[in-house]
């Protein structure tokens, strides 16, 4: 009989351990859920894309795209002034897609007046280059290779604002055509192509650093 109260005692004291250690073990969690739900969420982890603005850069890469491979196949003949006009029209007329497409759908005041002003300098740009191939003196020369430097694909981690993006993205551009424009300028002897060089360095150079800027300010903001 004694060993059966024992026995007993022994049963309800396993019992009410147990129940108050699940108690306690219950408390840790929830504790632990609160801790967790409080803790701050990585904001870079948090940004991605919205199907407008992936739209938006795709169109973007789509250009630059299209413009590599209008390089690729550009007929070089191994005149300076020829390959750099065949060049620059390619080049050129990428740039106005761009600016085009960002003046639809940007939304920052600097970035489209930056899109406005330099769409009306390709445009006059352009008809220089063009004006050169239809009235070229140097005649027909037989093709050589030359190599043209490409632009990047640009990835951009953080594509949640087009104004962002397109600064990025022209950024890439405008140093690619400076390295075409200063290419030539090693080599050119026309005096309206190498004026025309130097004005889209001048230029190029200018709108960079205004990219660069805008970057600077929209990162530390986001």
């Amino acid at each position: 009989m004694k060993f059966k109260i024992k026995f007993l005692v022994v049963v309800i004291a396993a019992f009410v351990s147990c129940k108050n250690n699940n108690k306690a073990a219950t408390k840790t969690e929830e504790s632990e859920t609160v801790k967790r739900s409080t803790e701050p969420v990585d904001s870079s982890q948090a940004k991605v894309s919205s199907p407008e603005v992936q739209d938006y850069k795709d169109r973007l890469h789509n250009i630059v795209e299209r413009m590599n491979k209008g390089f690729a196949n550009v007929q070089t003949t191994g005149n300076p002034e020829d390959d750099f006009s065949k060049l620059m029209i390619t080049n050129q007329f990428a740039g106005i897609e761009m600016c085009e497409l960002h003046l639809k759908a940007g939304s920052d005041t600097i970035m489209k007046a930056l899109a406005k002003k330099k769409l009306a300098f390709l445009k006059k740009q352009e008809e220089i280059f063009h004006n050169y191939q239809f009235n070229s003196p140097t005649g027909y020369r037989p093709p050589v290779k030359k190599n043209v430097p490409r632009i990047k694909h640009l990835e951009i981690v953080d594509a949640s604002d087009k104004d962002a993006v397109f600064a990025q993205i022209l950024s890439e551009y405008n140093q690619n055509t400076i390295d075409l424009a200063k290419s030539y300028l090693e080599s050119g002897t026309n005096t309206s192509m190498k004026s025309a060089a130097q004005t889209i360095i001048q230029n190029f150079s200018r709108e960079l650093q205004q990219m660069k800027q805008y970057i600077t300010k929209y990162t530390s903001n986001n």
